[in-house]
């Protein structure tokens, strides 16, 4: 099943203002809480219901989901691509000699938040777009790099939920 967006969950559009948001919430609330609605589902759907009152409600959740979703994306200006010589001059790299035993070891990636941030985005819009391969790789990427990133073993416990 895929997720549903949290716009479509409440019925409201991208632009919903917090009391439209807060108004519909509140009408869905009544209409499917388990203590009323004695329907199989309405627990699990009341459950999304609250899910997407707490990500819209809160300004700084709702900004990030937008920009998960690709909403506040704007799309960015072509830059101009560098000229390349036509033919450029071929150099031979020197053949590396073997002089240790053992291999030596890579250098660590340094990875600024900026960076982990954006990939986290990636894995997210993917995750949303039902590409779990994809945000299951960059997840493991920030998890490398940050193994102490909450929000990467949240998505990968979403992905493996979704996976069965």
């Amino acid at each position: 099943m895929a997720k549903q967006n949290h716009y479509l969950v409440l019925g409201v559009g991208q632009k919903a203002t917090a009391e439209e948001i807060r108004r519909r919430y509140r009408q869905l609330a009544r209409r499917y809480h388990p203590d009323v609605n004695k329907s199989p589902d309405s627990t699990r759907r009341f459950q999304r219901i609250n899910e997407a009152y707490e990500v819209l409600s809160d300004p700084d959740r709702r900004n990030n989901y937008d920009a998960v979703l690709g909403f506040s994306q704007q799309p960015k200006p072509a830059s101009p691509k560098p000229k390349t010589p036509p033919n450029p001059p071929t150099q031979e790299k020197p053949k590396p000699t073997q002089t240790a035993s053992r291999p030596q070891p890579r250098p660590k990636q340094t990875t600024t938040s900026d960076e982990i941030k954006q990939i986290m985005l990636q894995a997210e819009r993917a995750f949303t777009q039902n590409r779990f391969r994809e945000a299951m790789d960059k997840a493991y990427i920030v998890t490398q790099r940050q193994p102490r990133n909450a929000s990467a073993y949240a998505l990968l416990g979403d992905i493996y939920r979704m996976d069965g």
